[in-house]
Parts: C-alpha cells; structure tokens; sequence
C-alpha cells in the first residue's frame, strides 16, 4: 500500500516535471526564434548564401543543386556552401557538434532542404530499377 502511494506520487512528480520541461522548451524556442529574427536580418556570409539559395529556389523551383557545378562560379559555390550546411547538421544529429543558430536548420528546413540526399532518393532510384528489370529481365544495370 504504501509502496504503491510512493510509486504513485512518483510517476506525479515526473509527469509534472515533463510538462515543466516542455514549457521551458517552448521558451527557449520562441526566445530562439526572435533571436533568429534579427541575426537573419543581418548582412553576413551564412545570410548572404542563403538569400543566394533563396534566390535559386525562386528562380529553379527546388534546392535540389548538384555536387558542384564548375559551370557557374555562382551556383558552384552555393553548391559547396549547401553541401557544408548538410555536412554541419550531421555532425549536430550525431552529437559530433553543438549549434548556437538552430534558427538556420529551420531557415533551410522551411525551404525544403534535404539533410539526408541519399535516403531522400532512394525510393525513385529503387522504382527505376524496378522499370529497368521489368523491361530487361535483370537488375544489371550498366554503369556508362
């Protein structure tokens, strides 16, 4: 009986204590989100890229740019600037790396950014293939 009180004003406290937790939470992220507001409103590198990404976005439709792009100096560096963005953030899932701007991982998600390329393609890679075996009887598919 008394345990049962005791594991009971237990699971209270922690209850109690998660919805405390998600309240701070939800501060930090709103004082995040203002604090993201004005430095996204300042003239610097990260911004000027991803007003240049925004731009491209505009222009193409997508973000999707490729590995580089020799081609065009411009697009060329964005692409190396998006591809250290990608590279930044799997260092911060994996806990190699803190962030002291997570307004930019929401700048780039609410453009439409792929963190993770390869699994994002996956799927319409795995469907041609289907295609290519259904119209040659085999999955050896030729390199060049």
């Amino acid at each position: 009986q008394k345990l049962r009180a005791k594991l009971t004003a237990a699971e209270k406290g922690l209850e109690q204590g998660k919805i405390r937790l998600e309240k701070e939470e939800a501060a930090v992220r709103r004082a995040a989100d203002t604090i993201g507001e004005i430095d996204m409103k300042e003239n610097h590198g990260w911004n000027t890229y991803y007003q240049k990404l925004v731009d491209y976005k505009e222009k193409h439709g997508h973000i999707d740019l490729p590995y580089k792009y020799p081609e065009d100096k411009e697009i060329h560096s964005l692409c190396i600037w998006l591809r250290r963005q990608k590279a930044q953030y799997q260092s911060y899932c994996y806990g190699e790396a803190g962030t002291s701007k997570p307004w930019r991982i929401t700048a780039l998600e609410k453009l439409g950014i792929e963190w993770n390329v390869k699994a994002s393609k996956w799927p319409k890679h795995y469907d041609e293939l289907l295609e290519y075996k259904k119209r040659f009887g085999h999955c050896m598919v030729p390199t060049r």
